[in-house]
């Protein structure tokens, strides 16, 4: 049997609750009172409602305000709000519906209007908590599925490795292994986004802080792509700072992996024979340290700026050549918020794109 929906009614005056109680009365639901906006935060953990049903006009607090709270609020978001007003102006109705209220009643109250709205709320309710269900769900089976990827792949890219130091490097065979390991890498770099994103967005990414040199890790990333770019004629340049950078106190590999996409998105779209400019410096009175990507590809559009950064990116009307990030600078945006730095892409004149980090240094070396 499915359990009661429980509703709970918020007006600073009795009889408003008693009445609207005894309307709500000749169904099927679990009532609560509260005589304030204040007592209805404090009930929500406890009494955890399906819909509540607030007057506006409240001492204290009022209803709008504290429908605004418990929107704001990951726990209690998915509460229904249905507010009661006497007022009738249009910019009432307004701030009621910016507040984050799913509807919004007239006072007096006619009792059939609010018995059908609260069934509609429900109903709402309802198809959004197994759509949540459903969602849970998916991602589990597909977090299994990319987890249980990860073994046969690392045998395959063993198994292909060792393939090629017995063809000595050379042949059409070594060309065909050298393939498959650099697509079989490529997929191996996807699995390991897609587990760090998954564990960042639900909150069980413990990031493995450590003191560590930028100077350091920033020269052996361009040292790993120094061999791709030249197959391009490519040029990546790592210019020197003009104040010594400190040490980062941050999850090194994480930051590794950042850089690893950039570099790699700044080789894919940019033009044979481009230049790469990398840079990072100190800025001592924010004591964070700002590293700039810049490329010479055919850049991204000013409104579509903040778009790259979603998780399965796709831009319209794209330049040729750039349609879809994917997961890669999603991963970068959660791993660095996650550093408390941000991330944003800037325009490289007089061509290409400039991404743009900053990093706090975090130097408490006690912070966990």
């Amino acid at each position: 049997m499915e359990p009661k929906p429980r509703i709970l009614i918020v007006d600073d005056t009795p009889s408003a609750r008693m009445m609207n109680g005894a309307i709500l009365a000749e169904d099927a639901y679990v009532l609560e009172y509260a005589c304030d906006a204040t007592v209805c935060m404090q009930k929500l953990q406890e009494f955890k409602p399906d819909v509540i049903i607030s007057d506006i006009v409240m001492p204290g607090m009022d209803g709008l305000e504290m429908c605004s709270a418990i929107k704001k609020d990951q726990r209690y978001r998915n509460t229904m709000v249905i507010l009661l007003s006497a007022l009738d102006k249009k910019e009432d109705l307004v701030r009621g519906l910016e507040s984050g209220a799913d509807e919004f009643l007239s006072k007096p109250v006619n009792p059939g209007e609010l018995r059908a709205r609260v069934r509609s709320m429900l109903r709402i309710k309802k198809q959004h908590d197994e759509l949540q269900i459903a969602l849970k769900l998916r991602d589990d089976i597909a977090h299994t599925i990319i987890h249980d990827m990860r073994t046969p792949l690392n045998v395959i890219l063993g198994s292909t490795e060792l393939l090629s130091l017995n063809t000595g490097g050379e042949g059409r065979h070594a060309k065909l292994l050298e393939r498959i390991v650099k697509q079989a890498s490529r997929l191996n770099s996807l699995i390991n986004d897609m587990l760090m994103i998954s564990k960042i967005e639900h909150g069980r990414m413990l990031l493995n802080r450590k003191s560590f040199s930028l100077d350091e890790i920033l020269a052996q990333t361009l040292d790993n792509y120094a061999m791709m770019a030249g197959a391009s004629s490519q040029k990546i340049i790592l210019e020197a700072s003009d104040e010594p950078i400190p040490n980062i106190y941050g999850d090194a590999d994480l930051i590794v992996r950042v850089f690893d996409n950039l570099i790699t998105n700044a080789l894919k779209y940019s033009p044979t024979g481009s230049e790469i400019r990398v840079c990072a410096e100190y800025e001592r009175e924010e004591d964070s340290v700002v590293i700039e990507i810049a490329d010479q590809g055919t850049g991204i559009p000013l409104e579509q700026r903040d778009v790259i950064f979603e998780k399965y990116a796709t831009l319209k009307n794209a330049p040729e050549g750039v349609h879809q990030f994917g997961l890669g600078l999603y991963f970068c945006k959660l791993a660095i918020e996650a550093h408390g730095g941000s991330i944003n892409v800037e325009p490289n004149e007089p061509f290409g794109s400039v991404f743009r980090i900053v990093l706090p240094v975090m130097a408490a070396l006690s912070v966990v």
